[in-house]
């Protein structure tokens, strides 16, 4: 295998490499539903055009399953990306190939032909290490891949280990199935009664040239033909079979010597007229004479098509719904059931309910949540058995009891009905996300807002007070009446900083004519700067990059603007400690007497934690 990349893209180990892979049976075999779900998956999660599962064998790149890329099912490995790929345990990316080493954009495929700028692949490792293939997108366009993308690319490629290691099983169980059958028809193949009507589809074929010597009635009708076919070679009988892999397969059984067992794997027959997808169980079992070489392999067949078709639409459908849930940053679980059993929750769900999913998965909510408290819940979401219909809620005050005692919080709800074949309900999906801080700085900035509502009365009635004193107070009594009206603007205002130091908020004022920032010492701490130091507006959004920067004034140009609420989130980097905060920030926009923008007040708080994972 001629190498021109000047990188040594062979592992020490790839010999036990391909011997782990050739254990699997993957190798040239034909396209199967299950992986073809995944490639198409990747595609449309990552909005890319092009997605494809591959297996790097000793001298080829053998393509399992390809959106985009259908007529590429083999390449040489010589140069190619996914041989590269394969040399890291992580994720490769190559985010743009006009700005790479010319030595790692050589794969003809994507670059000369294809003309593509994107590329990232993650390696498929078995339980022993090994990486014997790829899950790789690729895109036309340059394009950052964030550690979220390539997590969830990494988990592709576990799906389809699993799947590999799914199949072996199944191969194993129709092994031991058919062997039965095999030794059966064998020990009957001079009985051509006996194969005519054996309940599985027979045939012996004759030769390196295949030819049909013995086809049962069971295969023929399979098959879609007559007997006539009898003594015909098989690629002769069954001309569509000459694009598929079968006719390859059988050819190794015959110098090989070893038998080849199918499991759920599709074909593409010719049935009256009609070139038709079906799905079989299978073993090409060589039948050797008495020196040990093959003169003959016997086929026996089962079709599962319709078995098949349905089972793997449901657990396709299945696994995307259920990674939907598990990689949502919201609260998200799937109930099963009128018991209302928890079949899926993810870790934001759980932490909601402050339990593991160990406690909860397979577990009724009756159980989970009992109390008369949550019987008026629990009716209501039964209620969706019967009605079909959803039901949601924004911002419910709920409380339930956890191992720390009684949990209150704000909560947005929705529960969605999934229907089964007939129609019924028969599972509810739920979507939840914890309000608690957002109400809390809502109430916050009510209380902000009346303050300085009061405070102006104050300072009005003072006014009043004042004229009224310069008739009917005393010149000395006039320095009393200031000094009591400024001790109650004290206390009020000493209040409301004890409330926002106590709740780890950050407050802010604007002046709008000058943009002067009056920032609480939280607000200072949550952009890394000492609480007694200085941050003025232009301090504040230099700690922000230049994207979330135009966001952030774009939003308060909008509320200047229209008068509508502020609400956005963003990350900073701190002045003094360089630390990522994600911050999430609410304000209002008060006008003065002519109905003008005065000031633009608000509060901040920190969500990094709720953003984890995400960035």
């Amino acid at each position: 295998m001629e190498n021109t990349s000047g990188i040594n893209t062979i592992l020490a180990d790839d010999l036990k490499r391909v011997e782990a892979l050739k254990s699997f049976n993957i190798l040239n075999t034909p396209p199967e539903k299950s992986f073809n779900n995944i490639a198409k998956l990747s595609a449309e999660f990552f909005d890319l055009p092009i997605a494809f599962i591959s297996f790097v064998d000793t001298d080829h790149i053998f393509i399992k399953a390809a959106i985009g890329l259908e007529s590429v099912n083999n390449t040489p490995r010589t140069d190619s990306l996914c041989t590269l790929a394969i040399l890291n345990d992580k994720v490769t990316v190559i985010d743009d190939f006009d700005h790479i080493d010319p030595c790692l954009g050589a794969d003809p495929v994507f670059v000369a032909e294809l003309g593509f700028k994107f590329y990232a692949a993650a390696p498929i490792t078995t339980a022993d290490g090994f990486r014997i293939g790829t899950v790789t997108v690729v895109g036309s366009e340059p394009r950052k891949f964030s550690e979220k993308d390539a997590l969830i690319l990494e988990r592709m490629a576990s799906i389809v280990l699993d799947e590999i290691e799914l199949r072996v099983k199944g191969i194993k169980e129709a092994e031991q199935n058919l062997l039965d059958a095999v030794d059966q028809a064998k020990r009957n193949f001079n009985s051509k009664s006996l194969l005519a009507e054996a309940p599985v589809a027979i045939s012996v074929l004759s030769g390196r040239e295949l030819t049909i010597q013995v086809a049962n009635h069971k295969i023929l009708e399979v098959w879609g033909k007559t007997d006539a076919i009898i003594g015909k070679p098989l690629q002769e009988a069954l001309p569509e079979l000459k694009t598929q892999p079968f006719l390859k397969i059988l050819d190794d059984v015959f110098t090989t010597g070893t038998p080849f067992y199918g499991k759920e794997l599709s074909a593409f027959l010719v049935r009256n007229n009609v070139l038709e997808e079906v799905f079989f169980n299978f073993v090409y079992q060589p039948m050797k004479d008495v020196s040990g070489r093959t003169v003959n392999i016997m086929i026996v067949a089962t079709e599962i098509t319709e078995e098949i078709k349905a089972r793997k639409v449901l657990e396709s459908s299945g696994r995307q719904l259920e990674g939907m849930v598990m990689n949502s940053t919201a609260g998200m679980g799937i109930f099963t059931g009128r018991d209302l059993i928890v079949e899926v929750a993810n870790q934001s769900l759980c932490d909601i309910w402050e339990l593991s999913r160990e406690q909860v998965i397979g577990k009724s909510l009756f159980n989970l949540f009992p109390g008369e408290d949550t019987e008026v819940f629990h009716s209501t979401l039964l209620s969706i058995f019967d009605n079909h219909e959803e039901i949601s809620s924004v911002d419910r005050e709920v409380e339930f009891a956890t191992a720390n005692g009684i949990k209150r919080m704000f909560i947005n709800t929705k529960y969605v009905p999934l229907m089964d074949d007939e129609g019924n309900v028969a599972h509810i999906i739920v979507t939840a996300t914890d309000t608690t801080e957002i109400v809390r700085s809502r109430k916050f900035l009510d209380q902000i807002e009346g303050f300085y509502q009061h405070s102006n009365k104050m300072l009005m009635q003072t006014l009043m007070d004042l004229t009224a004193a310069n008739q009917e107070v005393p010149a000395e009594d006039i320095p009393t009446l200031f000094s009591k009206v400024k001790e109650d603007l004290r206390r009020a205002e000493d209040n409301l900083r004890t409330a926002i130091e106590t709740t780890n908020l950050g407050t802010w004022f604007i002046h709008v004519k000058t943009l002067h920032l009056e920032a609480t010492a939280g607000l200072k701490k949550l952009f890394g700067f000492y609480p007694d130091e200085e941050m003025s507006f232009d301090d504040a959004v230099g700690q922000m990059d230049i994207e979330h920067r135009n966001r952030v004034i774009a939003a308060m140009d909008a509320t200047m603007i229209t008068g509508e609420p502020y609400h956005i989130e963003y990350a900073v980097t701190g002045f003094h400690d360089r630390k990522v905060r994600w911050l999430t920030a609410y304000g209002k926009l008060t006008r003065d007497s002519d109905g003008q923008p005065s000031y633009f007040s608000g509060v901040a708080f920190d969500i990094t934690e709720q953003k984890k994972g995400i960035y």
